[in-house]
Order: C-alpha cells, then structure tokens, then sequence
C-alpha cells in the first residue's frame, strides 16, 4: 500500500521493535508477459544498535540496571518514495524511543540495544542517552557519525565510566548492509 508518511513506535523494548518495521517494495508494472514477476522488499526504516561495556567507576551490575533511551529524534516519518522503496530524511525533533534489548548481548559487552528510526540526521545532537547510578549520560555523535538511510544499519561501540561515556566506535559509517532477513 502506497503510503505518505509512516511513524515507528516511542515503546520498542517488547513488540514495539518489530511492530516499528516497515518495508515497501519498489512500485512495478507485471504483466502476464513480464519474465521478472518479484518484488524486493527492503526496510524503509534505519536500525541502529549500540552495544555498551562497562569502564573505570562502573560495573556489569550498574551498566545492566542502566536506562538507556535514544533522544532528541522524530518518529514520525516522510514521504516514502515507491519508486525506490525509501523515506526521506526527516528533521530530529524532541521524541525519544526506548530501544529493543538484544539478550544475550554482543561477545565482550554487557547490552546491546536496537532501535528502528524514521531517516534523519543525528549529527551534533544528545543521542543516546545512559542514565547510571543517578548520573545522566549523553553521547554526540560527530559530524558525519549518525546520518541515517533507509534500509541501513548503524552500530555504535560505547564504553561507559563513571565520567562519562568513551571510546566510541562507529561502525557502519553512511550504513552499513542491513539485509532483508533480520
């Protein structure tokens, strides 16, 4: 069904993660006579995954009872273009999603959390948001670390101390291959 705009779920720690999942297959003329009669369905929606380890100040225990969020984005979002099977990049606004918890977590980390966000661009903005022994942590991604397609996949390695959240690794930088079957 060809629609305008979509919106993915404030609420992804249960259903709401896969109830956030939208796919459109580009828009195609079959005849009876056309030799290729498939359509490719691809994710309209960016995934992005952050797995988190504990640093200086903090241990597996505190990391694990940790809320984390994903801030200062929009839910709501654009055009979907059937042509092609993607949304536009939508501008971040003030919502906030509380990611899917991924168990057991990535090898070496405590949690990896997931979460499906409309395309936009979280560049230079509060992202994700850790909130740990009654401290409230943010990590910025910088200039060019979080612009999200459809149908990509964003990773983020953080480290969490008692100062703050450290060594980052993006990986996936412009996105990452998010294939159909997950």
């Amino acid at each position: 069904t060809a629609s305008s705009s979509f919106s993915v779920l404030a609420d992804q720690s249960n259903e709401g993660y896969q109830d956030s999942d939208y796919m459109v297959a580009p828009k195609i003329r079959i005849t009876v006579t056309s030799p290729d009669k498939t359509l490719v369905f691809r994710h309209v929606t960016a995934k992005v995954v952050v797995h988190l380890k504990v640093g200086n100040g903090v241990t597996d225990d505190e990391l694990q009872r940790a809320t984390v969020t994903f801030e200062n984005l929009t839910c709501t979002g654009g055009r979907v273009n059937t042509s092609n099977g993607t949304a536009e990049q939508v501008t971040p606004g003030t919502d906030h999603i509380t990611p899917n918890e991924v168990t057991p977590a990535a090898d070496e980390y405590v949690r990896t959390v997931r979460a499906l966000l409309p395309p936009q661009n979280m560049s230079g903005r509060k992202f994700v948001k850790i909130v740990i022994g009654g401290k409230t942590f943010y990590y910025t991604p910088a200039a060019g670390e979080a612009d999200f397609f459809s149908g990509k996949m964003y990773e983020y390695r953080l480290t969490v101390t008692s100062e703050g959240i450290e060594n980052i690794d993006v990986e996936g930088e412009g996105g990452g291959t998010w294939q159909p079957v997950e």
